[in-house]
């Protein structure tokens, strides 16, 4: 599992999502549920945890080359 830093743009809320699958594959904007906001709101995907080494890996350094087409804005 993989741990990504998310943010909601509204509100700003930083939070963690815990998934089995590279996020990069939908771009860097999801839509989750905010508790903040009580509502599904667009989530910037900020980067993830390397499980390894524990190190904060950024969005736009996860990107694979096969992805490298993905609109990062």
């Amino acid at each position: 599992m993989t741990k990504w830093l998310l943010r909601c743009t509204r509100c700003g809320l930083d939070s963690y999502l815990d998934v089995g699958f590279d996020l990069t594959m939908f771009g860097n904007i999801i839509y989750l549920y905010c508790p903040r906001c009580k509502s599904n709101t667009e989530h910037k995907v900020l980067g993830y945890i390397d499980d390894d080494t524990g190190e904060f890996i950024k969005f736009e350094d996860a990107v694979t080359e096969k992805f490298k087409s993905v609109s990062l804005f």
